[in-house]
């Protein structure tokens, strides 16, 4: 966490050092959805985050069984329905389906849930995906914009894999 905690400071204040007003969003998964990491990112560093949280995180309300509620199953203020026509998600294609979009406020954050319905009614994945942010989430675009956001992360881990794997960066490191 250390070693992390330094490297996120260390990248955003290098890239604001030529332009102190540049907005920078850390697009960053499970791992993260710590509260050492919001609070680094949105008050030292002010800049945006897209989180993945983590199914686990709950809210300070307690259920019947006197455990704390969970964020995914909680109430969502907003919510609406976005359809696609297609999609590929590793090696599930799906078609004439719909994204479903929550969004509300979390602490200091928002959280978007988006759950992926196919043309069946059922849903694509066993859980919903849960992101954390501290950009405004108002509306169905916003909300969808921070889900599009996280997506973006996996393109960043494919140039990584193919600079590791086919240039051999990894082997440069090690000598």
């Amino acid at each position: 966490k250390t070693l992390t905690t330094s490297e996120i400071t260390r990248i955003s204040n290098g890239l604001k050092r030529d332009n102190p007003s540049l907005g920078i969003t850390h697009i960053l998964d499970r791992e993260f959805d710590d509260e050492d990491y919001l609070k680094l990112i949105n008050e030292t560093l002010s800049d945006f985050y897209v989180i993945r949280a983590k199914k686990s995180r709950t809210l300070d309300t307690k259920g019947d069984d006197g455990k704390k509620d969970k964020l995914i199953n909680s109430t969502f203020t907003g919510k609406k329905e976005k359809p696609f026509q297609k999609i590929k998600f590793k090696n599930k294609h799906i078609q004439d389906g719909r994204f479903i979009v929550e969004w509300r406020k979390y602490n200091k954050s928002n959280a978007v849930k988006i759950t992926v319905i196919d043309r069946k009614g059922n849903e694509v994945f066993e859980v919903p995906m849960l992101l954390l942010t501290n950009k405004p989430v108002s509306d169905l675009l916003e909300a969808f914009n921070i889900y599009t956001d996280y997506l973006k992360r996996s393109k960043i881990e494919y140039v990584f894999k193919f600079l590791k794997e086919g240039l051999g960066w990894e082997d440069v490191q090690i000598r």
